[in-house]
């Protein structure tokens, strides 16, 4: 009888041992997949930039930072656009560290989220949120287009 309850508890440890380690991988895997982060001087920083602000010629930002706070430039469309959104793009520069970083997170990851995006500024707390579906109908959008005094940049938009 012993040896038939340490057999159940090994089986139990194995199984357990088995999905922690599929689910660090798994983890790490997506970590992997979404994040990259690269040493890059200022020119190289300023073309990938340049690379994905174009495909928004002429589109003014949703959202601006001015004076740490958050200001809301377009009212969302009524109606959505027929194709949603497939990902939310981050790049940034860190011009003090210079790192060039990229965020590629699947929007589907963002609609599990019951409740809005919120967006805020540490410095005096401001907040805005939006919800998926107010950002969802903006379609393919610039969504900020951020430049410190220092030279750090951050650029986000969606597909």
């Amino acid at each position: 009888m012993a040896r038939k309850r340490s057999t159940i508890l090994m089986v139990i440890i194995g199984i357990v041992l088995c999905i922690f380690v599929v689910g660090a991988g798994t983890a790490t895997w997506f970590y992997l997949s979404v994040f990259d982060s690269v040493d890059a001087d200022e020119a190289a920083a300023t073309r990938s930039f340049d690379e994905a602000r174009a495909r928004f010629k002429g589109q003014q930002p949703i959202l601006e930072l001015r004076d740490d706070k958050v200001a809301l430039l377009r009212k969302a469309p009524d109606i959505a656009p027929a194709r949603e959104l497939q990902t939310v793009h981050v790049l940034t520069w860190n011009a003090e560290e210079g790192t060039l970083s990229t965020v590629t997170l699947p929007f589907w990851l963002l609609r599990l989220q019951d409740s809005g995006v919120d967006v805020s500024i540490a410095a005096d707390g401001t907040r805005l949120t939006m919800t998926m579906d107010e950002v969802e109908r903006y379609g393919p959008a610039l969504v900020l287009d951020h430049l410190e005094e220092d030279g750090s940049r951050v650029l986000v938009w969606t597909e």
